[in-house]
C-alpha cells in the first residue's frame, strides 16, 4: 500500500498547530486557581447529599431560578453529585469545557475545508483567533460558563453537517443547541448572513431552519412556562432605554471582548470596520452588519456601561458573552487571511487583559477563602461597597455592612482591617434572620 509523504509546510503547520493547542491548554491549567462566584455556589446546589441525582436533574427542568439551560447544567449535576469532590469537580468541569472547546476548533477547520479554504496560514490564523481571545479564557477559566461552550458546539456541529449538504441533522443540532443557551436563536441570522456570502445555498438553509424553528420553539414554549420572559425573574429584562448603550458598547467592544474601561472606544469601532470590509462584497457586508443589529435584542442590557476601573466586578466574566458571537464571525470572514491576521491585534491584546485580571481576580478569592478558614464566625461578613454574590460553600456574605471588621477593596481585589464600632453579633444574627 503506497503511503503519501506530507509535505514539509503541512507538516510544520500541524507542528504548529497543535503546539497552539497544548500551549492553551496549559495557560488553562495555569488559570485553575480557585473557584469563583456561581461555581461555589454550583459546587453547593449539586453537592447536597439529601437529594438524589434524580431529584436534582428534576429541578433543573421544573423549578429553574432565572435561567433554563438543562442539559450542560444536567452535565454539571452529574458530574458534582458523584464526584462528591468539591476541589475536584471544578478543576474537572473546567477541563471539560476546554475539551469542548477543541472539539469545536476542530470541526471549524472541517468547515473551512469543505468550503475549500485549505491555506496553512489561514488555518493557524483560525486557531490563534479562537483559542486566544478573551471569550475563550472565560470558557476555559470558568466553568458556568458551559452553557456558551455547549451551545457554540451544538451551532458548529449544526454547520458542519450543513457545509455536508445533511439538513436535517443540522437543522437537529441547531435545535438542541437551545437548551443549551438561548442565545442559540442567533444561528438565524448567521444563516441569511452565509447565504448573502454564497457559501451555502438558500434552499439547504430553509430545509435546516425546519427543525431548528421546531426546537427553538420547544425551548421557548417550556421557556415561557417556568420563567415569565422579560420579568423581574428573568435573567433578560427588557428596557427600551438600554438599546443604544447595548449597540454601542457591544460592537466597539467586540473584537477587544473585554469591557474594560481602557479609552480605546475609537479603535473599537475601527477594529469593527476593518470587519465589515474585510467582507469583499455588499451583500456579505450588509449581512454582517445586520448579524451585528441582530445581537443587540439578545444581549439587551448586558452592556450597559464599562468596569469603571474594578477588578471584582461581575464584568470579570463579560468575555463569556462574546464567545457565540465572536466564533461566528470568525467563520464568516474564514478566506480572508489578512483581514484575520489584522483583527489578531484587539483580539490578543484582548485576550492578554482578559486572562491577566482573571488570574489577579481568582487570587484575590484565593486570600477571602484563606480569611474564612482563619475566621471562626459564621456568616464571614466581608464590607464592600456594592453587594457581590454570597458564597454560600464557605458562607460568605459580601456588601454594606457596618459591623464588618474586613473590607474588600473592588478596585485590586485586597483586604484590610476595618475599625468598626458596631457589634458584629448583632449585625450577624440580622443577616442570618
Amino acid at each position: 500500500m503506497e503511503v503519501t509523504e506530507q509535505h514539509p509546510l503541512t507538516r510544520i503547520a500541524s507542528t504548529i498547530h497543535i503546539t497552539l493547542c497544548a500551549v492553551w491548554i496549559f495557560l488553562g491549567v495555569q488559570l485553575m486557581v480557585t473557584d469563583v462566584w456561581d461555581e461555589s455556589n454550583g459546587l453547593t446546589w449539586f453537592y447536597d447529599p439529601h437529594q438524589s441525582l434524580a431529584q436534582k436533574c428534576s429541578q433543573v427542568w421544573t423549578k429553574p431560578v432565572a435561567l433554563f439551560r438543562p442539559l450542560p447544567t444536567i452535565f454539571t449535576a452529574v458530574v458534582i453529585h458523584y464526584l462528591q469532590n468539591d476541589e475536584f469537580a471544578w478543576r474537572l468541569l473546567r477541563a471539560a469545557n476546554m475539551g469542548l472547546m477543541l472539539v469545536t476548533l476542530s470541526l471549524l477547520h472541517k468547515i473551512r475545508e469543505v468550503w475549500g479554504v485549505r491555506s496553512h496560514p489561514h488555518a493557524l490564523a483560525v486557531t490563534v483567533l479562537t483559542l486566544y481571545s478573551g471569550s475563550a479564557c472565560i470558557a476555559a477559566g470558568w466553568y458556568v460558563n458551559c452553557f456558551d461552550v455547549w451551545a457554540l458546539l451544538f451551532l458548529v456541529a449544526g454547520l458542519f453537517l450543513l457545509s455536508r449538504q445533511q439538513v436535517w441533522t443540522a437543522g437537529l443540532s441547531f435545535g438542541v443547541a437551545f437548551f443549551c443557551k438561548e442565545t442559540a436563536i442567533l444561528i438565524f441570522p448567521f444563516l441569511l448572513l452565509l447565504v448573502a456570502m454564497q457559501r451555502v445555498p438558500i434552499r439547504a438553509v430553509i430545509l435546516a431552519a425546519i427543525p431548528a424553528v421546531v426546537g427553538a420553539g420547544s425551548y421557548f414554549v417550556l421557556r415561557s412556562v417556568l420563567i415569565d420572559f422579560g420579568s423581574a425573574h428573568d435573567i433578560h429584562l427588557l428596557r427600551w432605554a438600554d438599546v443604544w448603550p447595548t449597540l454601542m458598547n457591544f460592537t466597539e467592544s467586540f473584537w477587544r471582548q473585554t469591557m474594560k474601561d481602557n479609552g480605546q472606544v475609537v479603535s473599537g469601532f475601527v477594529w469593527l470596520t476593518i470587519s465589515l470590509l474585510t467582507v469583499p462584497h455588499w451583500r456579505g457586508r450588509a449581512g454582517l452588519a445586520l448579524f451585528f443589529l441582530s445581537i443587540v435584542p439578545v444581549y439587551l442590557g448586558m452592556f450597559a456601561s464599562d468596569q469603571q476601573g474594578k477588578l471584582i466586578h461581575h464584568w470579570n466574566f463579560i468575555g463569556r458573552l462574546y464567545l457565540i458571537p465572536g466564533v461566528l464571525v470568525l467563520l464568516s470572514l474564514v478566506g480572508h487571511t489578512w483581514g484575520l491576521m489584522l483583527l489578531a491585534i484587539p483580539i490578543l491584546s484582548g485576550a492578554l487583559i482578559t486572562y491577566s485580571d482573571h488570574m489577579r481576580f481568582q487570587r484575590a478569592y484565593v486570600s477571602i477563602h484563606a480569611l474564612a478558614e482563619r475566621e471562626s464566625e459564621r456568616p464571614l461578613l466581608l464590607y464592600s461597597s456594592v453587594p457581590l454574590p454570597i458564597d454560600t460553600r464557605r458562607s460568605i456574605q459580601f456588601g454594606d455592612f457596618p459591623a464588618a471588621r474586613w473590607e474588600l477593596d473592588l478596585r485590586n481585589g485586597s483586604l484590610s482591617k476595618r475599625a468598626t464600632s458596631q457589634a458584629p453579633a448583632l449585625e450577624r444574627q440580622a443577616v442570618q434572620q
